[in-house]
């Protein structure tokens, strides 16, 4: 075994080296025919990090033979290290480069000699303070192995039994607890110039969980239970640097309400304030075994109910979920926040407030959730104020400052700013000569803002964004600037999240980030369309400096922690992905590496955007990719991919593969001498299916005047509900002479009145608010859903249709798609329908990818060539 394991080691770091060094950029002195064989050559791209100077980067490669590699590179001498079925790599500084390997093993590099390290058995690992590497072995009962071990392979301490461990925010400190016979205890590895562990609760019959840090890593909370683990009733606080520990028992806690427990399941159970003074937890009903539910009963569907009965099966009742509570160690004070009716919470950004509502208060509904009623509590007092009533319950709508001061919200158009000191509420967007909710927007719901992207310190002013850039604007309303200039070129600027985040990683958080303008920050540019796309460096002064902003899609970057080094990606229709470094200090740019060489064998295509104007005169675009080799003097079919706007689409570079979970590839489709053409579609409240005939012939009519394209020879095909625009579009028009539908809406009347399972609500939402833009309730407009439905004209089809659904899918009900099979076949429509067994709204069985795949390129081969 071990010989095939470094056999199989061998070839794929050879394949790697292979690609690596084949002919150089844009080199091909002979065009080849890409074949299915040729597809498992392909490689997918990602940058991963980047080490403290900036000296080294990696990168990994993945491949659908599952040969994958993790490379390092040096960015000045290009030397490279590749590790075969590497992940999760790490730098120590800027020595050595620590990943896991084939069969959980750990392998650390030494990145000047090329030294290799190897500890098998490893499940994570984590670099910690004074470059100390902790190795993290999970046996299969759960239990850990944590070994400490230097650069050099020195093992250094090693902890057996091992069950909850947690590694504080500095790196600096790990808790975990130990756990065997007699009892557990908890204890602190300390990471200094020599390891210190230090025992903060000794050895009893007690276990301990969910331990969890303060932000500073000053503080740790926990849980502890009785001996068996299962009840979960003492909250533990320890301060690190008094070396004091309190204690919440709330089997004697006097304030501790008695039909409550300690939530210990909850995704983010317990979190220390920002003044390390208090401690937010989780709470939930006792509930007797005789109350658990009777799976067997009757279901009682009542017609009044908030949540439909499948909902509350999943999910349990709203007034039964966990809920908020604060406990003061010092004092041992104890504060339920919200109440039996309004038992859900979030807290601002210094955690002396909490917004509080219940989340069933306006149901029934037809929204997706229902909007809600928020009250504002002081912790210190307990008391609540009302503060927004009927407000969206969507997070982008109701953010607080980093600093605490401030709670922002987007209403009728407008942000507001709410501040907790002077109990103000103030519009700072209204009478702006610009408007910050999507202009474009086309839904029957209320605009969208563009974003709330943070603050800058101290609160000092909040940053929104408008259509193309970034505003400042003073909560007091005095100060409104343009951090960037776009609006003229139709370029849009947005920020990338700050490193180094002030939010607490906790569930109890509706908090911005904040972002430090007196350094650079990154923004990512694009122009309209997404023609030309890359970073910029924002300064002090506000001027710009352009890191990349060319005809290419830039993704995943990356920064040293120590210098201004850059990492990330270019790629575009007909450049496969490449690594590029940007270093700022010295104003140099240069590509690190480029994947996928035997790409430029073949005569790709290109891609361009389209312009076009619709029937009702709106100016849209779409993204036209070209067969390889087109010659001008031939005739082409043409393959139409349909969705909503697909524009942002233009440079994405698409492998070759028949692992599609929707079926469509389109290289695939160029390199068998297809055009393929993704119009950007918007639409006209309640009337979803027309708007989608107008701009798709619209737009597929204006390449027809470009570029020569067989118009006997085009193909439509949508997934989703590019699936339900597919099947209304051949219902108005022959001009499509073969169509593809998957996992489509046919008939809007049974839609409306269906299930939502994925998510246990009715579907009312998606065809009110959402994509369908009815904006009406079906009983409100009976005629609109029936003009609107493809089944309505099934009788008007001649295009064939190849209809395909997964048999389990839970976002739109395989009974949508077998319905217009059955009416095709009553009407002896040339149709054939697919079900997938035990797959859902995508295919997930490479088996069943392939299948589609090739049954989408013949089904098109057969009638278009």
């Amino acid at each position: 075994m071990r010989y095939i394991m470094l056999m199989f080691k061998r070839v794929s770091v050879s394949f790697i080296l292979f690609l690596i060094a084949c002919s150089s950029y844009g080199q091909a002195n002979q065009k080849r025919v890409l074949l299915p064989k040729d597809y498992s050559l392909w490689s997918t791209l990602k940058t991963e990090s980047v080490s403290d100077n900036g000296v080294w980067t990696s990168f990994s490669l993945g491949y659908e033979s599952g040969l994958d590699s993790l490379i390092v590179q040096h960015i000045g001498t290009n030397k490279r290290y590749v590790f075969a079925k590497g992940r999760q790599g790490a730098f120590v500084q800027d020595a050595y480069f620590g990943c896991l390997e084939l069969e959980s093993t750990f392998v650390l590099c030494d990145l000047a000699t090329g030294k290799l390290l190897k500890e098998p058995n490893v499940t994570a690992f984590y670099v910690v303070e004074h470059s100390y590497l902790v190795l993290i072995t999970t046996s299969e009962s759960g239990m850990n192995t944590i070994k400490v071990i230097d650069c050099k392979g020195n093992e250094l301490i090693s902890l057996s039994d091992v069950g909850a461990y947690s590694l504080s925010p500095d790196k600096a400190v790990l808790a975990y607890t130990l756990v065997g016979v007699p009892g557990s205890l908890v204890s602190l590895l300390h990471f200094g110039s020599k390891l210190v562990t230090k025992e903060i609760v000794p050895i009893s019959e007690r276990r301990y969980t969910n331990l969890v840090w303060a932000n500073n890593g000053a503080q740790l909370v926990f849980l502890s239970s009785d001996a068996a683990g299962v009840v979960f009733d003492t909250l533990c606080y320890y301060r690190v640097g008094s070396d004091k520990l309190y204690y919440y028992a709330t089997v004697t806690a006097l304030n501790w309400p008695k039909e409550l427990v300690l939530d210990s399941e909850a995704t983010a159970s317990l979190a220390v304030s920002k003044d390390g003074t208090r401690v937010f937890f989780m709470m939930k009903k006792r509930v007797p075994m005789e109350d658990l539910s009777d799976l067997e009963a009757v279901q009682i569907w009542d017609g009044f109910d908030g949540d439909l009965y499948l909902y509350r099966q999943r999910y349990g009742h709203d007034q039964d979920r966990s809920r908020l509570a604060c406990w003061w160690p010092d004092s041992g004070r104890f504060l339920a926040i919200g109440s039996a009716t309004r038992t859900s919470a979030f807290l601002t950004g210094n955690q002396d407030y909490a917004l509080v509502y219940d989340a069933t208060l306006h149901q029934p509904t037809t929204k997706y959730n229902p909007d809600r009623d928020y009250y504002l509590m002081d912790l210190s007092t307990g008391v609540e104020v009302p503060f927004l009533m009927s407000h969206s319950e969507s997070r982008e709508h109701l953010l607080c400052s980093p600093a605490g001061k401030y709670i922002s919200y987007f209403k009728n158009g407008n942000w507001w700013v709410y501040s907790l000191y002077t109990k103000e509420h103030r519009n700072l967007t209204e009478g702006l000569p610009v408007v910050f909710y999507d202009e474009t927007n086309d839904q029957a719901e209320e605009a969208r803002p563009y974003g709330n992207v943070g603050w800058t310190r101290n609160d000092s002013s909040i940053l929104l964004y408008d259509r193309y850039g970034v505003w400042g604007l003073t909560p007091d309303g005095k100060q409104a600037r343009q951090l960037t200039q776009g609006r003229r070129d139709a370029v849009t600027f947005r920020f990338l999240p700050d490193t180094v985040s002030q939010v607490p990683p906790s569930a109890f958080y509706y908090i911005t980030d904040c972002y430090d303008l007196s350094i650079n920050q990154v923004l990512q540019v694009a122009s309209k369309g997404t023609e030309n796309t890359g970073y910029c460096l924002i300064t002090p002064k506000g001027k710009l400096h352009y890191l990349a902003f060319e005809r290419s899609k830039a993704s995943n970057l990356l920064k040293a922690a120590c210098k201004p080094v850059y990492v990330f990606q270019q790629e575009s229709f007909d450049c496969p992905p490449q690594v590029v470094v940007s270093d700022v200090s010295v104003s140099s740019k240069k590509v690190l590496f480029r994947s996928n060489q035997q790409h430029y064998h073949y005569g790709w295509g290109k891609s361009e955007l389209v312009d076009y104007t619709t029937a009702a005169g709106k100016s849209l675009q779409g993204v036209l990719f070209y067969p390889f080799d087109y010659d001008a003097t031939q005739r082409y079919g043409m393959v139409v991919s349909i969705y909503e706007r697909q524009t942002h689409t233009l440079h994405n570079y698409t492998a070759p593969s028949l692992l599609n979970a929707s079926g469509l590839n389109k290289t695939i489709l160029c390199s068998k001498g297809y055009f393929v053409f993704y119009p950007d579609i918007v639409y006209e409240v309640g009337q979803p299916g027309f708007s989608a005939v107008d701009c798709v012939l619209s737009g597929t009519k204006a390449v027809l005047a470009l570029v020569s394209v067989d118009s006997k020879r085009i193909g439509l095909i949508g997934h989703s509900y590019g699936g339900y625009e597919t099947n209304f579009i051949i219902t108005q028009t022959n001009f499509f002479k073969a169509a593809v539908s998957g996992s489509s809406v046919s008939d809007l009347t049974s839609g409306y009145l269906s299930l939502g399972l994925s998510y246990a609500k009715t579907d009312y939402w998606r065809y009110e608010n959402e994509q369908l833009r009815m904006a009406v309730s079906l009983f409100d407009d009976w005629e609109r859903y029936h003009l609107n439905s493809p089944i309505t004209y099934a009788d008007k089809i001649s295009t064939p249709l190849l209809l395909w659904t997964g048999e389990n899918d839970r976002q739109v009900n395989p009974f949508q798609t077998m319905e217009f099979y059955l009416a095709l076949r009553k009407l002896k429509k040339v149709n054939c329908m697919l079900v997938y067994p035990k797959e859902g709204h995508v295919l997930i069985e490479e088996k069943h990818q392939i299948d589609l795949t090739n049954r989408i390129l013949n089904w098109f081969d057969y009638y278009l060539k």
